[in-house]
């Protein structure tokens, strides 16, 4: 297939397409030398399911062995009479799911030229068993993750200290998992795409030779400290914001209001037999009221001032130590502040003076007397302050570009322990280590770097060529030798937005790079940062707004201002919680790699984009990290526009199982909304009824956006039988939120299965505010069902509540829709008691529509091409049809849908206020009902055609058009007939320049003009992307197809 398919490739009738993923092209001419190249691509794979147990939350099963489980009931695959849904009377799941996630809990780490494999268990003794170059590995139809580590070598990276504590022996101590916490390493994901994956190991402790954690001395026996765990206040169930979030460390001892987070404990053991009261310095017994007008106020057992109000009075939405606009040290109160309507306001609640106190007013006294032993115990008993009894954990910090890979090992020092420490890195045939004065450093760096055909990594100590570089720009540069790479940190000079309208900002950063090397090429690993925190990387702070929700990084030349199409992936995040690690808190990311020629400069423009592009709003896509929330891996935000996410995934399925998440209107006024989340892909039990979960997802997001965002997410069934692929998009347009899913899953094997599942709707484990009136179905001629909902599940699945679900008295079990396509589904109108109200209620749900524009499929061999569906309660399910309960190898299910999250009906008047030139809107906002407005898309069908000679149409909605091999002066023709609402997405492919040469460009001719107009918005606002595997560039444009009935569109010069 072509290169990065958004459509079947066969034909322009939407036929099966033979994958979706990309193409090689090595070796092919005209290849841009500074654009990346395929081996360049970074991935990260958890190699045997989606990740390991320990990183799994809600919605899961068991992990074990497959037979386990009940056989008789609603878990009985055999009974014909029994719609198997994985799940038992009760909603319990019936069977446990193969434990191999957990035999092999191996992430792999890859790109082209180098690989790391990551071993949560430590199993082989290390945690990174095989390091290595990919350089000379060939590829077929893909590298993929399994041949990388079939074929990586063999390493053992270490990392140990030899170490002397008070009163003890020397020791020899190896960073490993910790054994009281799963002995299974955390990894927290900071960065991931296709330029740079970047990984936090954690979880660790430094254990002797037989195991058992390092006490510094015997004192300290038995106490027990979590892995960096940052806390405020101590475990309480069900709530994870700043809390110690283990049962097994409940207790946060440390934390200081505005100074400094406290560790998490386990339980408090008696230090010594002296019996107390009170913690050194505090009253013994009795009534203990505050006793100073300076501390007059009791809380939580502690005297504070009066709260003082900041007199600079900035806005907060957090505590200091909290999110993206923390309060300050000296005002570390955020009072006031509401989600999407107002900020807070700073005070200072004061410092507490340690006085326990019952009451306003109160007297001071204390019993534990020696302040080596201060603190008064749960029991009553004078004990050593517990942070003073073991090593800080150390970890590893992991980024891999895709020519290089820095790994970086960290440690605290604890007072009264010193000696070496040494980090080592066994691979190929070499030897790599590192020795450091444990009580003098922090941090060991190595810096390892591959090239294409080479057989073995070397250790880069110049920075991997950054000497050979030359960045300048008004904002701060640095050069980063033992990451290999350049931060370019941007000040408070770049525009910001907050949670209201944003409008059409763009802010412009330029950075020039020169290669002053006249002989040697090199590798440029550049990001743009903003930080609200200083960063150990050299970033400083800045201030960010609501444009952390939703916002792109489009890459320009400087002299011309158009875009280069240099490949470039946003990350970002706005997580402050639990956690101790420096990559916490509000931050993103613009990653990039490319290649500078001998003597070679390029001048760049970064266009940062807000609300709007060229007047319209924009579509982002992004990895979201997690760091500072959770360390369940991977995240991904997408919104139109700013002021709240409108579409987020899980790939992975971490927290809930779901992969879409949180779902939320856009109602065009800057603001969040409520969540009408979410839905899922691929589900799959075997015929004995045991889930096969994906294993092998590679997610890669190619284009943030604009214009069109672009993502494919690649994955195979536990047992290799079913390969999915799901491409999603999302489009530039000032209607409504509209997602594109382009989903195919291919039998590798013969396989039988109890049951199968293709999309949800509201997923059985994650569905937000289904409170819709009703369901209605039905394609562009008929409806076909028409069900008020009567039944309600959230994400409960008893019997009742699944298949055998009834609304209005009638069950809806995998019946196939009739009639032609497109067929629409609508869940609406939402009957939530959210009411729109300024300035403090605009949490408002919206309603749901399903449009499958195009569906062909497979059963043993013979075709169905109309899809089937199920109603769960409250969830629409698409799956195969009644009669089919096996899959042939060869197989194919394919389908193009797009997800629409609608304003209800009683939001639609604002919605068109907010965005009053929306031609969508006004037509929408005509129609009574929910099911009408989904229907309308159906309804509101385009095709596209050419006359023009090798021009392929690849698909009709988002339109993709490969242009032709050789055109006569660049340019090409296709037709547009019929008509869509919103902006479409027109991508032109296979172009062998990015640039519009002046007087070129998208022209158009509607039916009755006689000449051709340059589209000259449509032209200003376009997007830019290079396609590695191809060589090839991809320019995407947005625009209106309505009221005519076709439109005639040329490509190049003017066609008049």
């Amino acid at each position: 297939s072509s290169a990065r398919s958004e459509g079947p490739s066969s034909s322009a009738t939407d036929a099966p397409s033979s994958s979706l993923s990309d193409t090689p092209t090595s070796g092919k001419p005209g290849v841009d030398p500074i654009q990346p190249k395929w081996r360049d691509e970074v991935h990260a794979v958890w190699l045997n399911g989606p990740g390991h147990s320990q990183q799994l939350s809600g919605g899961w099963p068991d992990f074990g062995s497959p037979s386990s489980g009940s056989n008789g009931g609603e878990c009985d695959v055999t009974d014909e009479d029994v719609r198997y849904t994985g799940y038992n009377v009760n909603g319990g799941f019936c069977r446990k799911a193969s434990d191999s996630l957990d035999a092999k809990p191996h992430l792999v780490i890859y790109s082209g030229i180098v690989g790391v494999v990551l071993d949560a268990s430590a199993g082989s003794g290390s945690l990174f068993p095989q390091l290595g170059s990919t350089g000379t590995f060939p590829f077929l139809d893909g590298l993929s993750a399994s041949e990388v580590s079939s074929g990586l070598a063999v390493s053992a990276v270490t990392a140990t200290t030899t170490l002397k504590c008070s009163n003890k022996s020397a020791e020899v101590l190896t960073a490993k998992p910790n054994p009281d916490k799963g002995s299974t390493a955390e990894f927290g994901l900071v960065r991931q795409g296709h330029a740079v994956t970047h990984v936090t190991v954690d979880n660790l402790k430094w254990l002797n030779e037989t195991g058992k954690e390092f006490t510094v001395d015997d004192a300290c026996n038995g106490k027990k400290i979590s892995n960096r765990a940052n806390c405020k206040f101590n475990y309480e169930k069900g709530n994870t914001f700043q809390t110690c979030l283990d049962p097994d460390y409940p207790t946060c001892v440390g934390f200081v209001e505005g100074k400094n987070w406290g560790k998490c404990f386990s339980d408090p053991l008696v230090r010594r037999n002296e019996t107390c009261s009170a913690s050194f310095g505090e009253p013994s017994s009795g009534n203990n009221p505050c006793d100073t007008d300076s501390f007059p106020l009791c809380k939580s057992d502690k005297c504070f001032p009066n709260p003082v109000e900041d007199p600079d009075k900035p806005q907060c939405n957090q505590d200091n130590g909290g999110k993206s606009k923390p309060c300050s040290k000296e005002y570390q109160t955020c009072v006031g502040f509401k989600q999407g309507i107002s900020w807070g306001t700073c005070f200072n609640n004061g410092s507490t003076n340690a006085e326990v106190c019952d009451s306003d007013k109160g007297t001071v006294g204390g019993s534990c007397q020696d302040p080596v032993f201060p603190i008064c115990n749960e029991n009553g008993k004078c004990s050593k302050d517990p942070s003073t009894c073991f090593l800080e954990p150390p970890w590893f910090d992991v980024t891999t570009w895709g020519d290089s890979i820095a790994l970086h090992f960290h440690w605290g020092a604890t007072p009264g322990c010193s000696g070496t420490v040494q980090f080592e890195a066994q691979m190929d045939d070499k030897t790599v280590t590192h020795t450091a004065v444990y009580e003098e450093e922090t941090v060991i760096e190595m810096l390892l770097t591959g090239q294409e055909g080479a057989s073995t990594l070397s250790e880069e100590t110049g920075g991997g060529g950054l000497d050979d570089l030359v960045v300048t720009s008004s904002e701060r540069v640095t050069k980063r030798p033992s990451f290999g790479d350049v931060v370019v940190a941007l000040g408070n000079s770049i525009h910001t937005c907050d949670y209201k309208p944003c409008g059409n900002r763009l802010s412009k950063v330029d950075v020039s790079v020169a290669n002053s090397n006249v002989s040697e090429s090199q590798t440029v690993r550049l990001t743009l940062r903003r930080n609200t925190k200083v960063n150990y990387d050299g970033s400083y702070p800045s201030r960010i707004g609501a444009e952390i929700t939703g916002m792109n990084v489009m890459v320009w030349d400087k002299n011309t201002q158009q875009p280069i199409g240099i490949p470039l992936h946003i990350s970002k995040n706005w997580h402050d919680g639990n956690g101790s690690s420096i990559y916490r808190g509000t931050w993103w990311t613009a990653n990039l790699l490319f290649h500078l020629p001998p003597s070679h400069t390029l001048d760049l423009t970064f266009a940062i984009v807000y609300e709007q592009f060229k007047g319209i709003p924009a579509f982002s896509h992004a990895q979201l990290s997690i760091v500072g929330y959770s360390t369940m891996w991977l995240w991904e935000e997408a919104a139109l526009g700013t002021g709240g996410e409108n579409f987020v995934m899980d790939p992975q399925g971490s927290h809930t199982r779901a992969v879409i998440t949180d779902v939320r209107p856009k109602l065009f006024d800057g603001r969040w909304k409520e969540n009408v989340g979410g839905g899922d892909f691929l589900l799959y039990f075997d015929a004995a009824g045991s889930m096969q979960y994906k294993k092998g997802l590679d997610a890669q997001l190619f284009a943030n956006g604009p214009c069109l965002s672009d993502a494919l997410y690649t994955s195979v069934s536990l047992d290799e039988a079913i390969k999915s692929e799901v491409r999603i998009g999302g489009g530039r347009t000032d209607d409504l939120v509209r997602v594109f899913f382009h989903i195919k899953y291919t039998a590798m094997k013969d396989t039988n299965f109890s049951r199968l599942v293709f999309f949800q709707m509201g997923g059985e484990t994650y569905n937000y505010h289904a409170t819709f009136a009703s369901f209605v179905f039905g394609n562009r001629d008929n409806i076909s069902h028409d069900l008020a909902r009567t039944c309600t599940a959230a994400t409960r699945k008893k019997k009742s509540q699944m298949y055998n679900s009834e609304n209005s008295g009638k069950t809806v079990y995998r019946e196939t829709l009739p009639g032609d396509g497109p067929w629409w589904l609508a869940m609406g109108p939402n009957t939530d008691l959210l009411k729109y109200t300024l300035p403090d209620d605009t949490m408002v749900v919206g309603d749901r529509g399903l449009i499958i524009r195009s569906y062909t499929s497979s059963f043993g061999g013979v075709a169905y091409d109309s899809p089937s569906v199920s109603i769960l309660c409250d969830k629409i399910e698409l799956g195969p049809p009644s009669e089919v309960s096996m899959l042939k190898k060869g197989d194919v299910v394919e389908m193009k849908l797009e997800m629409l999250v609608l304003p209800r009906q009683e939001d639609f008047a604002l919605t068109l206020n907010n965005s009053p030139n929306s031609k969508s809107l006004k037509y929408l906002s005509d129609l009574g009902t929910t099911w009408e407005r989904v229907r309308a898309h159906a309804i509101f069908d385009i095709s596209v055609t050419s006359d023009s000679p090798g021009v392929r149409v690849e698909s009709h909605y988002p339109v993709r058009i490969f242009a032709p091999p050789m055109p006569v002066d660049g340019s090409f023709g296709f037709k547009i007939t019929g008509q869509a609402l919103g902006f479409v997405p027109i991508v032109l492919c296979d172009l062998d320049s990015v640039v519009i040469p002046s007087g070129h460009g998208l022209w158009e001719r509607p039916l009755g003009d006689s000449v051709y107009t340059l589209m000259t918005d449509a032209v200003d606002a376009r997007q830019g992307n290079y396609v590695r595997l191809s060589g090839k560039y991809e320019l995407v444009f947005n625009i209106e197809t309505v009221n005519v009935e076709y439109t005639e569109y040329a490509f190049g010069p003017d066609p008049n």
